[in-house]
C-alpha cells in the first residue's frame, strides 16, 4: 500500500445485483454490476486520480481466496485513498435541485425549505430531492458504513451532482433538528426508511470523529448497529465491521469466506470474549438459533424493534456487574474476568448432553433471584408497524403487567414506583422528550382507558406519545416478570417461571440463564433483563453475591 500512486476508492451499495455486464480490461472481461456501470461515466469528470479502487474490478469475486486476502486489507485499502467517493446511484429533476441549493451552503434558506408549512412549489421540490438523496440504499449497505468512517476525505456523487461530507453532515443535522416529524406526516418519508439517512450518516460522523481523536470504537456497540444493516453474505456482518475493531481483535479473527457462517459467529465471539474480557456482547444475544449455541447472536439477524437494554451509542447507563465499594468487576480482577474453558476440561455427570449441544462458555458470577411470573409482549412486527396511541391491545397488555407488580407491591424488594421505571427503563428522557416522569405514564394510560371519547385525543400529549414509542420499542420481543423475591424486571420474551436472574462480572445488565434439565451444572442463555433495584451494583450488597459461582454455558 504504502508505494501505491494516490488513487480514489468508490464506496457503492451492491444492492444483490449480479454481475452481469461485460467491461474490458487490459485485454481481458470484468463483469460488474449494474450500480458500478453506471457510475463509471461520471468518475472520469473533473476527477483528481487517474486511478481508482472499485472492489467488483479489484477482487476476483469467484476466488475465495484471494476474497479472504483482499478483504483483510479493506481497512488499509479505504484509510489510504487520498478519497472515498461515494456513489449514491444516478438523479433526477428533484436531485438536481435539491444538491444545486444545497451547494449554495445557505442553511437559512435549507431551514426554511425544510418546514413543510411551506408549500412553495420550490421548497416542495426541494424537500423531494433531500428525500430522494437521504433513502438511497447506500445508507442501508453494512460495508458503506466501515468505508465512510475509515476515508480521509468524503465526496458524495448522484450522477453528476457532487456533494461534500460537511453538506451531507450539515443537511442530516437539520434534519434531525426539525424535519423529520414532520416529513413522516406529510408522507415523504415511509417510517422505516427515515433511519437509512439520518442514524447511519449520524452514527458515521460519530465514529469518525471518535477516530480523529485517536480512540477505539467500542465493537460491540458497531456489531449491535450491524444487525440492521444489509449484506449479502451473513459473514459479512462479522467482516464488514473488523476493519473498524481493535489492532487486536483483528489480528485474531481471520477472513474465511469458505466457513459457514454459524462457525464464523461462534470462532468470532470465543475470540472476542477471550481477547477483549468483555462481556458487552452478550448482551446482543435475544433467541437462541439452530447451528448456534444459545450464547451466541444471531448477527445476521435484522431486527427492527427492541432495542438492546445493555448497549447505547450514548454510553452505558447501567453497571449491574460492577461493584465499586470493593473493585470487583470495575478492577476486572482476575477472579472475576469473564473466562473462557474448552470443552474437554469441564467434568460434566453426562457427556452426551455436551456432545450434543457442542460449544460451551464459562462465565462467573451469582444468581440473585428466580423468576416466578411471566407475560410476553403479544405483537408481531406486523403490529409493531401499525402501532399507533391509544391501542387497546397494548393497553390490555399494561393491565395484565399491573396485576403482576400489584401481587407483589408489598414485598420489601418492591418500590412504589418499581413499575414506571422498569417501564422506562430508568433512563428518563427518549428522542428529545426529556426528563419524562411517572404523571406521562398515567396521562398514556388515562388515554388508552378513554378509548372511544372525545376525552382520548385532548389526554395524548407529545410527550406521552413519545412515551408509547419507547415503551413498545424496548417492550418487543421481551416480557414483563416478576422474581420469587419480590423484584420486577423486563426480560427476553422466552422467559419462563424458574430461569435464574443472574449477575455476572463486569457486565452491564443481569442476564436470565435457565438451567438444564439433564445436568443442572448446564446453562442455556435467555438474554439480557433490567430488573428494577438491581442496575447499578446493589446485587453485590445481597447475601446472593456470596454464592459465586462459574455459569456453563451451552
Amino acid at each position: 500500500m504504502s508505494e501505491a500512486p494516490p488513487y480514489s476508492a468508490l464506496s457503492y451499495s451492491w444492492d444483490d445485483q449480479s454481475p452481469d455486464y461485460e467491461l474490458p480490461c487490459s485485454g481481458a472481461l470484468i463483469y460488474i454490476t449494474a450500480n458500478v456501470k453506471s457510475c463509471l461515466p461520471y468518475l472520469a469528470v473533473e476527477n483528481e486520480s487517474n486511478y481508482f479502487w472499485i472492489d467488483a474490478v479489484c477482487i476476483n469475486q469467484a476466488n475465495i481466496l484471494e476474497k479472504d486476502h483482499q478483504v483483510s486489507l479493506m481497512k488499509a485499502i479505504y484509510k489510504s485513498a487520498s478519497r472515498v467517493i461515494i456513489w449514491l446511484g444516478e438523479s433526477n429533476p428533484f436531485v438536481d435541485l435539491a444538491t444545486e441549493l444545497l451547494n449554495q451552503n445557505d442553511w437559512s434558506f435549507v431551514n426554511e425549505a425544510l418546514n413543510t408549512r411551506n408549500t412553495a412549489t420550490k421548497m416542495i421540490h426541494f424537500r423531494k430531492g433531500v428525500t430522494h438523496l437521504v433513502t438511497r440504499p447506500w445508507f442501508t449497505r453494512l460495508w458503506t458504513f466501515q468505508e465512510a468512517v475509515l476515508a480521509s476525505e468524503v465526496e458524495f456523487r448522484c450522477g453528476r451532482n457532487q456533494l461534500s461530507y460537511h453538506i451531507i453532515t450539515g443537511l442530516v443535522r437539520k434534519l434531525g433538528d426539525i424535519a423529520l416529524e414532520a416529513f413522516i406526516k406529510i408522507g415523504f418519508w415511509q417510517p422505516g426508511d427515515v433511519d437509512r439517512g439520518q442514524v447511519q450518516w449520524e452514527r458515521i460522523v460519530r465514529c469518525r470523529k471518535h477516530l480523529a481523536k485517536n480512540r477505539e470504537l467500542e465493537f460491540p456497540k458497531l456489531m449491535k448497529y450491524s444487525r440492521v444493516l444489509l449484506a449479502s453474505n451473513p459473514v459479512d456482518k462479522v467482516y464488514g465491521m473488523l476493519g473498524l475493531a481493535s489492532p487486536k481483535l483483528q489480528s485474531l479473527v481471520p477472513i474465511e469466506y469458505g466457513k459457514p457462517y454459524q462457525e464464523v459467529y461462534v470462532d468470532f465471539m470465543r475470540v472476542y470474549l477471550t481477547a477483549e474480557e468483555d462481556p458487552l456482547i452478550l448482551n446482543l444475544t435475544k433467541v437462541s438459533v439452530e447451528g448456534l449455541p444459545s450464547w451466541c447472536p444471531n448477527f445476521s439477524c435484522r431486527p427492527r424493534y427492541g432495542s438492546s437494554i445493555g448497549i447505547s451509542w450514548s454510553g452505558e447507563k447501567y453497571s449491574a456487574g460492577f461493584n465499586n465499594s470493593n473493585g470487583v468487576g470495575c478492577s476486572q480482577s482476575k477472579a472475576h474476568e469473564l473466562r473462557l474453558i474448552s470443552d474437554t476440561k469441564f467434568p460434566v455427570q453426562n457427556s452426551a448432553v455436551l456432545d450434543k449441544y457442542g460449544n460451551m462458555i464459562s462465565l462467573q458470577g451469582f444468581c440473585v433471584d428466580v423468576i416466578s411470573k411471566s407475560v410476553p409482549f403479544p405483537w408481531s412486527e406486523e403490529d409493531m408497524k401499525r402501532s399507533d396511541p391509544p391501542n387497546k391491545a397494548f393497553y390490555d397488555w399494561e393491565v395484565d403487567c399491573l396485576e403482576v407488580f400489584n401481587n407483589i407491591a408489598s414485598q420489601p424488594n418492591c418500590s412504589p414506583d418499581a413499575h414506571f421505571r422498569t417501564r422506562t427503563l430508568m433512563q428518563g428522557d427518549y428522542k428529545g422528550i426529556s426528563s419524562i416522569q411517572e404523571s406521562d405514564y398515567q396521562l398514556l394510560m388515562t388515554a388508552h382507558k378513554n378509548m372511544g371519547t372525545e376525552q382520548e385525543n385532548n389526554l395524548l400529549s407529545r410527550r406521552s406519545i413519545a412515551l408509547f414509542y419507547f415503551i413498545t420499542d424496548y417492550a418487543f420481543g421481551r416480557s414483563y416478570f416478576s422474581t420469587t423475591n419480590g423484584r420486577i424486571g423486563l426480560g427476553p420474551a422466552d422467559t419462563q417461571p424458574g430461569d435464574q436472574v443472574c449477575i455476572l462480572y463486569t457486565a452491564t445488565t443481569p442476564f436470565i440463564l435457565r438451567p438444564i434439565s439433564e445436568d443442572p451444572k448446564l446453562y442455556q442463555w435467555i438474554g439480557e433483563s433490567y430488573v428494577d433495584g438491581i442496575m447499578s451494583g446493589e446485587a453485590f450488597d445481597l447475601k446472593e453475591s456470596d454464592q459465586h459461582q462459574v455459569f456453563n454455558v451451552i
